[in-house]
């Protein structure tokens, strides 16, 4: 279900599932949850929202539709579908996999995106991280989740690699691996050194670990 525009943005929910979105009948419900699982469609649109808030900067120069509206709309009909679910016999467990997954995906995406418009080097490009921030922010309020899950994740943080692309970011590793922190702040911990010059080099600890300093 997930595709690749020309500009290497992937579309996050299938133009198939907008158009089940917007009806929203049994039958549809049943189709839906035979096409997609809610862990499928959240990492798909957390995906998006990854790559949004990585290469905002790029989007904001691209022509034709912008790829931020197709995520922020993508994220919209998700919501629908998610109000719609919760009231279906058949939908429920749907619904239910949807909110377990953006227990996972949702504060770690909100938090690349705050960041990312943070740092934003002009109006429109911090209009393009906000755009889709206001969704993704929505979504999460759907489903019961604030602040809380900031600590959640930041508690989980402490036991886990901190470069975004390593296996144990998003996952706590076994006893096998040890973290080591970083020895300039000791505020984050890597795997490895790989993973400790990737975040020092691509992930922008550099600039965050001479400002704690």
């Amino acid at each position: 279900m997930l595709a690749r525009s020309r500009q290497g943005i992937p579309d996050t929910v299938s133009s198939d599932v907008r158009c089940i979105s917007s009806r929203g009948s049994l039958t549809d419900w049943r189709i839906l949850q035979e096409l997609l699982r809610g862990e499928d469609v959240v990492g798909g649109l957390a995906a998006g929202v990854e790559l949004i808030s990585a290469h905002g900067s790029v989007i904001a120069s691209l022509p034709g539709h912008p790829p931020q509206h197709e995520l922020a709309r993508s994220i919209l009909d998700v919501r629908g579908l998610l109000s719609a679910a919760r009231d279906d016999v058949i939908g429920k467990p749907f619904a239910e996999s949807i909110k377990s997954a953006l227990r996972t995906e949702w504060w770690p995406s909100l938090n690349s995106l705050q960041k990312a418009a943070y740092r934003a080097s002009s109006v429109s490009e911090r209009g393009i991280y906000k755009e889709v921030m206001l969704e993704w922010m929505g979504l999460g309020h759907d489903v019961g989740l604030d602040g809380k899950e900031r600590k959640r994740h930041e508690h989980e943080a402490a036991q886990r690699c901190s470069w975004a692309a390593c296996m144990w970011h998003r996952t706590t590793p076994g006893e096998s691996v040890k973290l080591k922190a970083c020895q300039g702040c000791g505020q984050v911990r890597y795997c490895g050194r790989e993973c400790q010059k990737s975040d020092w080099n691509k992930g922008g600890h550099r600039t965050k670990c001479r400002r704690l300093k």
